[in-house]
């Protein structure tokens, strides 16, 4: 996770709560499960989040965000007409090779972050892209509300919203496989359920809309009966050229690529929306919303309360949302659970769990500068007398960890 937001009041029942998690299937199942109404009003309020983003086709309601690479940008944007189309460049690139968070730059996954026009314009207007601002601030910033020796940057307006989003690459005219998480689907008990430990497969193909069986190999396992899927069901993005040269400069894009294609990305190759993570800087610890696609959009947990105005191939995302890193428990009595399966599920248990019990908030909480570990997965309220992340002295970067790691050359 990269995106960050605010840690609401300790709940009195779970105090300092530390979970340390199971791994099982009727644990895991257990834990994501929450009692109504409780779960059913949070579960509105998160696909009202995404309801805006999904009100146009593929991405035309998110088209002219600002990407990473704008944000941290020595020169502010100055005319639309020369920026980069959407989506930009991929997360991390603005960044040397070195730098870029552990888990995105080993992810496979072709991901990229986006500001809308009020994030853009606040991050710019504090100089919150720029490293000496930041250490500025940990020195003389505003004194952070909830702990004691940390300081604060401006917090976000409520009207600002950040994205991250991953595709994966889909050949021109031929079936590609995508792996697909099941809720059910809990492997390698203690260590990383990354996509290639996902029991199940589908075949996109952008040229044949039968949803026929298909054989298949991918990540070394053959399965014969690949479920066939139509490219209409995804959000999609057209690769061009330029995009194609531009990813495949990239390090994770391109073992993204290879693994998906067995070749480099091309202009005429597609990319698929996989999965999002969406944050709202509303109110306590702000909204964070996760979705990720699946091809049984309907069934389960992470299908249900979804509006009707979310349409098209944008109702084939399932949908998770937190805004508290405790609540609404699950039906087992431990910590709220929010991850997504593209992004979390790889991380390894360091003892409180793995990212199949992790909690965006918590993570998120944790956003500081400069910049500290986000691993291992932490579950529950926040520990900030054991915490490294909340150490006094530290900048809290309105829990956006992009913030907390500004591109080397502009330090």
């Amino acid at each position: 996770m990269r995106l960050s937001l605010l840690v609401v009041a300790v709940v009195a029942l779970c105090g300092s709560l530390v979970y340390a998690a199971g791994s099982s299937q009727e644990q895991l199942l257990g834990a994501i499960a929450h009692s109504p109404p409780e779960s059913q009003q949070l579960r509105r309020r998160g696909w009202s989040l995404i309801a805006p983003v999904a009100k146009l086709p593929d991405t035309g309601a998110v088209s002219g965000w600002y990407n990473e690479a704008e944000i941290f940008a020595r020169e502010a944007v100055a005319d639309n007409a020369t920026r980069r189309p959407f989506p930009g460049r991929p997360i991390g690139a603005a960044a040397g090779p070195g730098q870029r968070l552990q888990h995105i730059a080993d992810a496979p996954v072709i991901t990229f972050v986006h500001y809308n026009g009020d994030a853009y314009e606040h991050i710019r207007r504090h100089r919150l892209y720029r490293d000496e601002r930041l250490a500025e601030l940990a020195r003389s910033g505003r004194p952070d509300p909830v702990y004691a020796g940390l300081r604060e940057i401006p917090p976000l307006p409520s009207g600002a919203r950040v994205m991250m989003s991953a595709w994966w690459p889909v050949a021109a005219g031929g079936g590609t496989p995508l792996p697909v998480w099941d809720p059910e689907d809990v492997a390698r008990p203690g260590g990383s359920n990354d996509y290639t430990s996902w029991r199940r497969v589908v075949v996109v193909d952008g040229g044949d809309p039968a949803e026929g069986a298909r054989a298949v190999t991918f990540a070394g396992r053959y399965f014969a009966t690949a479920r066939g899927i139509s490219l209409e069901r995804f959000v999609r993005l057209p690769v061009d050229r330029g995009l194609a040269e531009d990813l495949m400069e990239d390090s994770g894009a391109r073992k993204a690529a290879f693994l998906a294609l067995a070749r480099p990305l091309q202009a005429g190759d597609v990319l698929v929306l996989v999965a999002f993570h969406l944050m709202a800087p509303d109110a306590g610890a702000g909204t964070w919303t996760t979705a990720w696609w699946h091809d049984r959009p309907d069934d389960g947990v992470f299908g249900a309360d979804r509006p009707l105005v979310v349409s098209g191939a944008w109702r084939n995302y399932l949908m998770d949302v937190a805004v508290d890193p405790v609540r609404p428990l699950g039906r087992d009595a431990s910590p709220h659970i929010c991850f997504n399966p593209w992004f979390e599920a790889k991380f390894p248990d360091g003892g409180q769990g793995n990212g199949l019990q992790s909690n965006c908030v918590n993570c998120h909480e944790r956003a500081s500068y400069p910049l500290t570990a986000f691993l291992p997965v932490r579950r529950g309220a926040a520990d900030p007398v054991n915490d490294p992340a909340f150490a006094p002295g530290r900048l809290r970067t309105g829990r956006l960890w992009s913030l907390a790691n500004p591109p080397a050359e502009l330090r």
